[in-house]
């Protein structure tokens, strides 16, 4: 019965080891994940920083508004963003279908 028991606690003092060097690698993989994170996000506030979205919203309205100076080329912008709009639906609409195809297939 003592080898019995002294088999067990082995297997299961093999196992436990493993498990162990299974988180410790997992963590390792994890706070290299974290860091890269962090290094991406700082990069992002960086230039959140530095570009005041309303600034350059009112900076490319003035632009737009100083180069069109006619109804037609106006006109014409609005009909080639409405075009662009409509191109990024579809886009967005396709990679949607492609998605759910992948996902169906896996």
């Amino acid at each position: 019965m003592q080898q019995t028991d002294h088999d067990t606690l082995i297997r299961v003092e093999t196992k436990v080891d493993s498990l162990v060097n299974e988180v410790k690698a997992s963590s390792t993989l994890l706070g290299d994940r974290v860091a890269d994170h962090e290094l991406r996000l700082r990069s992002i506030e960086k230039i959140h920083d530095q570009v005041d979205p309303i600034e350059s919203s009112k900076q490319l309205d003035a632009l737009v508004t100083a180069q069109s100076t006619s109804g037609a080329e106006r006109r014409t912008i609005a009909g080639l963003s409405a075009a662009v709009a409509a191109l990024v639906t579809l886009l967005a609409s396709i990679a949607a279908a492609v998605s759910g195809i992948v996902s169906i297939h896996k």
